[in-house]
């Protein structure tokens, strides 16, 4: 349940952080760094943010001090109080599934389990710079199946931020659940509901789709294809395609079974080369979204400004996504 206010954070003084490591040795600042995400001042808010994509979360590596570090992120979601919390739960997103913009297919729970297994058999990785002991590789499987069990825990409380008046929580709840396929099916039919409320903003709307998508339509699949093929746009339209019908084209296209029946087939045909041929996607007006200064000791190479940096689109990235599944749907489409 949500509640107004700030947390204590007592909790922070009983963990052995100086036991801990991240990715620059012990884990004693972490602590000050979690604390420092109630500070009043916004900009030092922000740094801290970017301060744990450096040592908790490393280039995507995960450490014991992340693990440690997930269950006060997620009470401090809990709380009204707590301002940034859409960046909490970017943070979260990237801690279960590191670079989720580059996570087409849906999550498989059953290959986060079988990585972390003690009796699997260790692969050499292809790159030499990723190339370590075989034990320092289960470990680091190991860490990151206990950071996705961690963040998996806070579903109830993503679950009641999706229908929060803040879109930008509403849409980074919704995105952080649709990689949690096993503890969030049950938000299908919430999802869903956000996703058919004409009173919220298209952005959120749009992201409860595609979330429900990654959750294989969740508890509501029926429903779901039949919202999805029912917004698909009239493929011989001139314009931009407007944004929802993108996003339930993609939803669509994500799994060819959710569109077996002709008549949607051969509109999926049609859009899917309107596509190709340079049809682009409407996006909605935002007003929600807006520019950061970038912190003074950011190298700004282009990740901090990608993830930390809310701009006026779509977290997700629709048109990108949808490319490579255009081009396999026509492939298929076409033998």
């Amino acid at each position: 349940m949500l509640v107004e206010g700030q947390p204590s954070l007592e909790g922070l003084a009983a963990v052995p952080w100086s036991a801990l490591h991240h990715a620059y040795g012990t884990a004693e600042d972490v602590p000050d760094q979690i604390r420092a995400l109630l500070h009043p001042d916004e900009k030092i808010r922000r740094e801290v943010l970017f301060s744990f994509t450096c040592n908790i979360f490393h280039q995507g590596s995960r450490y014991t001090a992340t693990v440690a570090a997930i269950p006060f992120f997620i009470e401090l979601l809990r709380y009204e109080g707590v301002p940034e919390r859409e960046g909490i739960l970017d943070l979260l997103t990237y801690v279960a599934v590191p670079f989720p913009d580059e996570q087409r297919d849906n999550v498989s729970l059953r290959n986060i389990v079988k990585e972390a297994s003690p009796f699997r058999a260790i692969k050499e990785p292809k790159y030499e710079w990723l190339r370590h002991d075989p034990e320092t590789l289960r470990e680091d499987a190991f860490i990151a199946h206990e950071c996705y069990t961690a963040v998996a825990a806070g579903t109830p409380i993503y679950g009641e931020l999706l229908r929060h008046a803040d879109p930008r929580i509403a849409i980074a709840s919704s995105r952080l659940i649709a990689f949690l396929p096993l503890h969030a099916f049950a938000l299908g039919e919430h999802l869903l509901a956000i996703a058919l409320d004409g009173t919220r903003h298209d952005l959120v709307r749009g992201s409860a789709l595609l979330s429900l998508s990654y959750l294989n339509g969740g508890n509501v699949l029926n429903r779901f294809v039949e919202t999805c093929a029912s917004w698909l746009a009239e493929p011989g339209s001139a314009g931009p395609m407007p944004f929802l019908s993108t996003c339930a084209m993609l939803c669509l296209l994500r799994d060819p079974n959710w569109s077996a029946d002709n008549e949607t087939q051969q509109q999926l045909i049609g859009l899917a080369h309107a596509h190709q041929s340079g049809r682009g996607v409407e996006e909605p007006e935002c007003d929600f979204y807006h520019e950061r200064e970038i912190p003074d000791e950011s190298e700004s190479d282009g990740y901090y400004e990608e993830f930390f940096e809310p701009v006026p689109e779509f977290p997700w990235d629709v048109e990108g996504s949808l490319k490579p599944h255009v081009r396999s749907f026509l492939k298929k489409a076409d033998q």
